[in-house]
C-alpha cells in the first residue's frame, strides 16, 4: 500500500458479518455493502470481529470466499462469535494471526484478540496489555489506530450492558495514558462514537446480521484520517436504501 504524506488515509470499519450458510447472514445486504466500500475505495478495510455465526468450518471457508469479495487490503480481528464450537482453532488457518500491528506511513495500527472460547465475555489479559503496550511504545509520535471486538465503554440503543472486557478500564487506561487518537470495536450491532479524553472512540454496527437494533439497519464507518483531524461517515443500508450520515469531525490534538 502507498499512500503519500500530504494524503488522507481512508478506512472502511466494518464489523459483525456473521458469514453463514446456516441462518443469520443476510448475504444480499452483505454484497451490496460490499459493492458499495468497493465503490468508495478505501485504503484499508478493518473487520473488528464476528466474522462467522458460529465458529464453524463450513463457516469460515464460506466466510473466506466471501471476503475476497472485497478489493481493498483488508484487516481481520476474531469475535467472540468465531471462537465458538472450537472455531478459536480454525481462526488461524483461515486468516493468520489473532493480534498484530501494521504501520501505513506515519500510522500505527494495532488489532488486539479479546475472545475467550465458547463465552461471550472477553478479556484482553496480562499478555495481550503487554503486546498493546509494546506497540503504542513502538508507535510513539505517531497517529496510533487500535481496534478490538468487544467495546471499551457502553454502547447506548444496544440494550442492557454487557459483554465489555472485564479488564476494560486497564484498557482504557493504557489507551488514553498513551494517547491513542482512534479506537475501532464492534460486538454491539450499533453504530456509535464518543470521546473519552483526546481518544475518539467508534463502534461499528452490523454489515450482514440479521440482529439489527431498531432503525440502524446494516452500516459500516467511514473514516477519513489525516495526521490532523478524523472525520467519520455511517453508510446505512436499510430497506434497500443507502443513507449517509455524518458523525463527526474531530481535530487531533
Amino acid at each position: 500500500m502507498n499512500i503519500n504524506q500530504d494524503e488522507n488515509l481512508k478506512i472502511a470499519h466494518i464489523s459483525d458479518t456473521h458469514i453463514s450458510p446456516f441462518g443469520w447472514f443476510v448475504e444480499e445486504s452483505y454484497d451490496k455493502m460490499v459493492e458499495k466500500i468497493n465503490e468508495i475505495k478505501p485504503n484499508l478495510v478493518i473487520h473488528s470481529g464476528d466474522i462467522t455465526q458460529d465458529g464453524l468450518l463450513e463457516e469460515y471457508r464460506f466466510a473466506q470466499e466471501k471476503l475476497k469479495q472485497i478489493e481493498a487490503e483488508l484487516v481481520v480481528i476474531p469475535g467472540n462469535h468465531d471462537g465458538r464450537n472450537l472455531g478459536n482453532t480454525l481462526y488461524k488457518d483461515f486468516f493468520g494471526k489473532r493480534q498484530t500491528t501494521k504501520r501505513i506511513e506515519d500510522m500505527g495500527i494495532t488489532v488486539l484478540d479479546t475472545t475467550v472460547p465458547d463465552i461471550n465475555e472477553g478479556r484482553l489479559g496480562r499478555a495481550g496489555q503487554e503486546f498493546l503496550e509494546k506497540s503504542l511504545f513502538l508507535y510513539f509520535g505517531i497517529v496510533k489506530i487500535v481496534s478490538l471486538h468487544h467495546h471499551l465503554i457502553p454502547i447506548p440503543e444496544a440494550g442492557r450492558e454487557r459483554n465489555m472486557i472485564d479488564d476494560a478500564g486497564d484498557v482504557l487506561k493504557l489507551i488514553t495514558k498513551n494517547n491513542v487518537e482512534l479506537v475501532l470495536m464492534g460486538h454491539r450491532h450499533v453504530p456509535y462514537t464518543t470521546k473519552v479524553e483526546n481518544t475518539i472512540m467508534s463502534n461499528a454496527g452490523t454489515l450482514s446480521s440479521r440482529k439489527t437494533r431498531g432503525y440502524h439497519g446494516h452500516s459500516f464507518t467511514l473514516i477519513d484520517l489525516s495526521k490532523k483531524s478524523v472525520e467519520l461517515k455511517v453508510i446505512k443500508l436499510l430497506e434497500g436504501k443507502f443513507t449517509t450520515e455524518i458523525v463527526n469531525k474531530y481535530q487531533i490534538a
